[in-house]
């Protein structure tokens, strides 16, 4: 090699050293410009990598950015700790540390070790951490604690080992403790009841309550416990039984945030008297039976069998019901929904629980067969049933039945959106509005097949017709669709477009896993047809709803945003607050930034979608239908696209490319505006992709506007304004055969009851049920005229069981009010689709005083929730020594003891005397305080809020509250003159 050559590389090579940490390095290569191909990187990517040619200046200041979190409480054998590094001018750290140009160390690696940025705690004692840049130096002191023993990280009396084992309320206080992390415990205590008896699952599991310490309530379970790891041998009567003392070991959690249990648990041993083997005691009559079923506690059962005779009545999937008398019919029970199982089908029967799941037992089990049946009884959320599994030896059958008819059920109406959430089954048939979307090919088949919708939701429809014996009920529970292929030649199908509205009797007819209907068309009519018509489309008019403007918490630096953020920064500027949920949040980013140095420019109070090559996806529901939204805002590029429900706009914004040029005090100087319009609808998909690269697909979005049709008839189904009277009653009476459903009249446009009334023959009610029901009258009466609301009293020809009442009202604003109450067992269980929350029978208990000597009144409910009451006096009234007396300028603590800990709602009750119903259920200022929370009570005058002369009703004050057992409840704290928060009532806590 010629010299010459060989200085050209040394030079090259020297050249290529890549820069001390705190050694700048040079370059001749200019900055690209914000705008051309060589644009700098998007948000959060790096333009160059430190230590390289192209390097800018690495003077690097160094900080910790988590100091608080590393001195944040640390013990010995926890899990590692990140040190976070912050550098400026920004680099990849990362790279940095492994480069060994950012150092971090330890003072003392006998108690703390460093390993890349994560440090570990080896030993208890202080250590000092240090990170360091060249000059550039920072640390942190942490102290290290030695670890916790189980006692002292749960605040318990025992280990939980198997030398020294949990008592039942260690037990359930570290299965509810936050600091609880899926560690494997002992527990040891008596058994004070099964919830799984021996014998009563086919894995051999039990699944039983441990005795709590005298005066405690809360019982310990242990679910699944098994008699070895492999599950291979089942637990009998002779390893376990109430009464014996029993030491298991798992893992715990917490069932539907109430019951502490394990996941599952390893039997050990079982201590004690045994109890005598289990007999069969036979002579007893179906009622006496039945009657010792009842009196035993929820999950209990007899433990001796008993020998009985009975007549199948019913039955329901695999379980049968067995009545004293032959065609006995079954009297209805209470729902059994709060508990997420099946509805108690009657209170004079005994079931016969997963009966069917044997096959030769229910080959058996027919209609009105005698049967002697010898079982365990057991009571399971007050339905008496069978303790353990059937098999064909429990059952004799005396008297042969008859095979079962099953009468084809009420067929409930159901929308679109509502059928595709429906369970996959063949069992039931629905009546559904919808609109003809879509044919399966370019035309109307022979098969009916099409896409129909209600607006919000598609659904394939494999097979239509209008021939009625094309879905036929078998008698025997199921419906078929069998298709005669006439969709083109029958008169009613062979003329229907897109466009046109149909109503189906459809069941499920899911294939591969994607959701389909098959069904019969019932009625034809409301469709504007398909496409074309003289004069062409009509021109459409909107009328803007809301408008949205974007506000971020980042200026120059832009900040992933997930589903949980999204939400918080759309700013309402003009209309409703229409935004409701944000289900979908793909690369979505709240502030922007572009360039670097002295080109940088920022830009902030923007929502941007999509990042260089990863398109950005954002789904949110809004409460209004909406057919069009405007938005201003910019892109990166004019390649950029948008779409919005499937409307796309190639080359989304021309007038701009987004660069330092348009960024004026945060915003765009001239921020293009696009529009979209598709079909009404509550759901928004946002989408950015590329026309042409695979770069660049940030939008920035700088407001949005959403608008609905104007000019259109009024749509219907609105939501019926049910009236509710207060915390604990619901819109709806009952008395006799008929039903009382109080609604607002004045929310539905009337300005008086006797135009409300005058409507009267207009309403609509429809009543579903099983048995069958009709309407014989609807009764409109007016109830509280102050209020506009009023009561439509509803007569059907029979006692109401199961189904669904749909009542529609015509308002006077043109639109049509409708809503749904759905019954089970004769107890209201939905409004507009929505469960209700369960409705307690409380039960008062005995009176005792408090620590100020006042009286407080204990709550119960058959549902295991607790409460209590306190009675309560104006300021003016005489003093009373049962209850709470207001005092001018004082602050008064409430001393109810919250019986257990947990959730609670806090209430007022108010009785309003006739001179006072005008005045407001607080004078402000009133605050109530709970723990260190403020809580504002609402000063609305009774009127308003819907309370007449001398009525009682009780005011949620507080919807939520957590307390543990024995707090005391909140202050009250009121202003100067005297201020009241009632004129009297009670105040009254319950557990949720």
């Amino acid at each position: 090699m010629k010299k010459g050559t060989k200085l050209v590389a040394l030079l090259l090579g020297l050249a290529l050293v890549a820069p001390a940490c705190n050694k700048p390095a040079t370059t001749s290569q200019p900055q690209s410009q914000p705008g051309t191909s060589e644009q700098s990187a998007q948000p959060g990517e790096s333009s160059a990598v430190p230590g390289t040619s192209s390097e800018a200046p690495v003077n690097y200041k160094v900080t910790i950015s988590n100091k608080t979190d590393l001195q944040a409480e640390w013990f010995v054998g926890d899990a590692s700790r990140k040190v976070n590094i912050e550098v400026d001018p920004k680099a990849n750290v990362t790279q940095l540390v492994n480069e060994g140009k950012i150092t971090i160390t330890s003072s003392d690696t006998t108690k703390l070790t460093i390993t890349g940025q994560m440090a570990s705690p080896v030993a208890a004692g202080e250590v000092t951490v240090t990170i360091k840049c060249g000059n550039s130096t920072d640390s942190v002191k942490v102290t290290l604690q030695a670890k916790q023993t189980v006692k002292e990280k749960y605040g318990v009396a025992h280990e939980g080992t198997a030398e020294d084992p949990f008592d039942n309320e260690d037990a359930c206080k570290v299965a509810k403790s936050e600091k609880y992390n899926n560690e494997d415990f002992y527990v040891k205590g008596v058994v004070s009841s099964f919830y799984y008896a021996p014998g009563s699952r086919t894995d051999g599991s039990v699944a039983f309550y441990l005795t709590p310490a005298e005066g405690k309530t809360e019982k310990f379970e242990v679910f699944k416990c098994y008699k070895d790891k492999e599950q291979k041998q089942p637990l009998t009567d002779d390893d376990i039984w109430v009464g014996g003392t029993v030491t298991a070991h798992g893992q715990f959690t917490v069932y539907n945030n109430t019951q502490a249990e394990t996941t599952s648990a390893i039997f050990v041993k079982c201590e004690g008297n045994k109890p005598q083997p289990r007999k069969t005691i036979e002579g007893k009559t179906f009622a006496e039976v039945l009657a010792i079923g009842n009196a035993l506690a929820d999950g209990a059962d007899s433990y001796d069998y008993y020998k009985f005779q009975g007549y199948v009545s019913a039955k329901s999937g695999n379980d049968y019901f067995l009545t004293a008398a032959k065609g006995e019919a079954l009297v209805a029970g209470k729902s059994d929904k709060d508990h997420g199982e099946r509805d108690i089908k009657g209170t004079n029967a005994i079931e016969l629980y997963g009966a069917g799941k044997v096959e030769a037992l229910a080959a058996k089990l027919l209609e009105n067969a005698k049967v002697e049946v010898t079982m365990v009884v057991k009571n399971y959320h007050g339905t008496v049933e069978n303790g353990f599994d059937l098999k064909d030896a429990d059952v004799t059958v005396i008297e042969a039945g008859t095979k079962w008819s099953v009468p084809e059920p009420a067929v409930a109406k159901k929308t679109v959106t509502e059928f595709v959430a429906l369970e996959n089954t063949k069992t039931k048939a629905y009546e559904v509005e919808a609109t003809i979307k879509a044919w399966k090919g370019e035309a109307a088949d022979q098969f009916g097949n099409m896409t129909v919708t209600d607006g919000t939701t598609d659904l394939v429809m494999y097979g239509v017709s209008a021939t009625a014996t094309a879905l036929a009920w078998d008698g025997a529970g199921a419906y078929s669709f069998s298709n005669p292929r006439d969709f083109l030649t029958n008169e009613t199908t062979k003329d229907l477009k897109v466009g046109d509205k149909i109503t189906l009797k459809m069941i499920r007819a899911d294939y591969n896993g994607t959701v389909q209907g098959s069904g019969i068309i019932t009625k034809v009519g409301g469709g504007e047809g398909g496409e074309g018509g003289e004069g062409g489309e009509t021109q459409k008019e909107y009328a803007s709803v809301a408008k949205y403007t974007f506000t971020t918490q980042t200026e120059g630096n832009t900040r992933s945003i997930g589903t949980d953020v999204v939400k918080n920064v759309f700013t309402k500027a003009t209309g409703e607050e229409i935004l409701d949920t944000v289900s979908e949040a793909t690369s979505i980013y709240e502030g922007a930034n572009g360039g670097s140095g002295e080109t940088a420019w920022t830009l902030f109070n923007i929502l941007k979608i999509g990042k260089s090559k990863t398109a950005g996806k954002l789904v949110f529901k809004v409460t209004k239908d909406v057919s069009k939204i405007a938005i201003s805002g910019d892109s990166w590029t004019k390649t950029s696209t948008l779409t919005i429900n499937g409307v796309t706009i190639s080359e989304a914004f021309k007038d701009n490319v987004i660069s330092k040029d348009v960024i004026a005090d945060g915003k765009l100087t001239n921020a293009g505006k696009l529009e979209f319009e598709f079909d009404a609808t509550k759901e928004i998909t946002i989408e950015c992709g590329n026309t042409n690269s695979n770069a660049n697909f940030g939008i920035v979005l700088q407001d949005m506007e959403f608008f609905a049709e104007s000019g259109t008839p009024a749509v219907a189904n609105e939501v019926l304004p049910w009236y509710t009277e207060g915390a604990d009653n619901q819109a709806i009476h009952f008395e006799g055969a008929g039903i009382w459903t109080w609604v607002n009249y004045g929310a539905m446009g009337y300005a008086d009851f006797a135009a409300f009334n005058a409507a009267k023959a207009n309403i609509v009610a429809t009543y579903v049920s099983e048995p069958a029901a009709t309407i014989n009258e609807v009764i409109v009466s007016d109830d509280i005229a102050a209020s506009k609301v009023c009561r439509v009293y509803i007569v059907l020809n029979a006692a109401y069981n199961t189904g669904v009442l749909t009542l529609k009202i015509p308002g006077a604003d043109g639109k049509t009010y409708e809503g749904t109450l759905e019954f089970a067992a004769g107890k209201l269980s939905k409004i507009n689709g929505q469960e209700l929350p369960h409705a307690h029978a409380w039960v008062e208990g005995t009176v005792a005083q408090n620590t100020d000597g006042k009286n407080v009144t204990p709550l119960s409910c058959s549902c295991g929730k607790v409460g209590a009451k306190m009675a309560m006096a104006d300021y003016s009234s005489a003093d009373i020594d049962t209850g709470l007396k207001f005092k001018k300028n004082s602050n008064n603590t409430w001393k109810i003891i919250a019986p257990k800990a947990g959730k609670y709602e806090i209430r007022v009750s108010a009785k309003i005397d006739a001179v006072n119903v005008g005045h407001n259920l607080s004078e402000s200022p009133v605050t109530c305080k709970v723990g260190e929370t403020n809580v504002a009570v609402s000063t609305g005058t009774f009127s308003q809020l819907g309370v007449g002369t001398s009525a009682v009703a009780e005011f949620v004050l507080v919807p939520e509250a957590t307390f543990a057992e024995g707090e005391n409840v909140f202050t009250l704290s009121q202003g100067g003159g005297g201020y009241r928060l009632t004129y009297g009532g009670n105040l009254v806590i319950v557990e949720l």
